[in-house]
């Protein structure tokens, strides 16, 4: 029923303590070594208590029954967590009942400390959502291969209380990979909450030639859907209906099923934009830009091409500002798509 004067410290308890002068005195006393931390199936919220603690210094009676990494809350969602820090919250999932040693470096028992989660994630490619108020969650994606960790071990905590900004593969996880030996094409629903739009994607696609990445939305329901190749870097504003609809498609790069012709990006553009096409089998194309008139700018591609996947850049150095008009032509496949010039 308020506050008591303490002869003894313990370390699970904090206290108000005045100093009359920051200068003259110190407190001075011996940090634990060790925090135990008990933990039970499913999530956990937990921090230290008593010192800053490397994750790759943490261990666990019984072992391994930590299913995920740690996360952290920040202002741009959740975030894998090298350190723990006293004072702060931290989720974690275990399979059993147990404790954790959360110990300083030097007390680590067994040998080397782990890898830290982060280091896995640099390899990967990742798409980096952002909404109206700059808060942003960063997802990753990749082939599966010998010895990659399980994705399970990248299962995101409980969604945030209302109003919190979360975006999440549907899966649950920030972390998806394809798996090219359960089939050539793999689609990845992207579930994003709480957010002011417009929502901008960004994407740094690492190098792998053998596989297709594409983003797929629609304007809603029944209607029909639309897709993105993302090579590379790049970015692109969605409207509301799009960012619900969101997924990652990720595909070998075969032979495409059908003729398709993308809307340039960046688009309105300046000074250039790529334009995106596919052909399912071999064919003599046109792409030639035009403009309001229906005059011939330029000719972007004219020659045989064999079946796949394609891209032309459009240069606006000799270009005024204003609408343009691409069309392709491959055989009797015929489309057209409006772009916007801004100086």
């Amino acid at each position: 029923g308020g506050f008591t004067r303490k002869d003894t410290l313990d370390n699970r308890t904090g206290y108000w303590v005045k100093i009359a002068s920051a200068s003259a005195h110190s407190i001075i006393g011996t940090p634990d070594s060790t925090d135990t931390i008990g933990v039970y199936p499913r999530w956990n919220l937990i921090g230290p208590n008593s010192f800053i603690t490397p994750v790759s210094s943490i261990t666990t009676d019984p072992v391994s029954i930590l299913v995920t990494n740690f996360f952290a809350y920040d202002d741009t969602g959740y975030v894998t967590a090298d350190s723990l820090m006293p004072g702060r919250g931290y989720w974690v999932k275990a399979n059993a009942a147990g404790t954790l040693q959360l110990n300083v470096p030097s007390n680590v028992p067994g040998g080397s400390p782990k890898a830290s989660p982060r280091d896995y994630l640099a390899d990967l490619s990742s798409i980096r959502i952002e909404d109206g108020t700059g808060r942003s969650q960063t997802l990753y994606f990749g082939q599966r291969a010998d010895g990659s960790p399980s994705p399970e071990l990248f299962e995101l905590p409980p969604v945030p209380p209302d109003a919190g900004f979360d975006v999440r593969f549907g899966s649950g996880s920030m972390v998806e990979l394809h798996d090219a030996k359960k089939g050539p094409e793999a689609s990845f629903p992207v579930r994003i909450l709480s957010v002011r739009y417009p929502v901008t994607v960004q994407w740094d696609v690492k190098g792998d030639p053998g596989t297709l990445y594409a983003l797929a939305s629609s304007s809603g329901e029944g209607a029909p859907e639309t897709l993105y190749p993302i090579e590379g870097t790049g970015r692109r504003t969605l409207s509301q209906v799009q960012a619900l609809n969101l997924r990652l498609v990720a595909g070998s790069r075969g032979v495409p099923k059908e003729f398709a012709l993308m809307q340039n990006y960046p688009n309105p553009f300046n000074p250039s934009t790529t334009v995106a096409y596919a052909l399912p089998r071999p064919e003599r194309v046109s792409l030639v830009l035009y403009n309001t008139l229906g005059e011939e700018v330029s000719t972007l591609v004219d020659a045989r091409q064999d079946a796949g996947y394609y891209t032309a850049t459009i240069s606006a150095e000799n270009l005024a500002s204003g609408v343009y008009f691409y069309r392709l032509t491959a055989g009797s496949f015929n489309a057209v798509r409006k772009m916007l010039l801004i100086r």
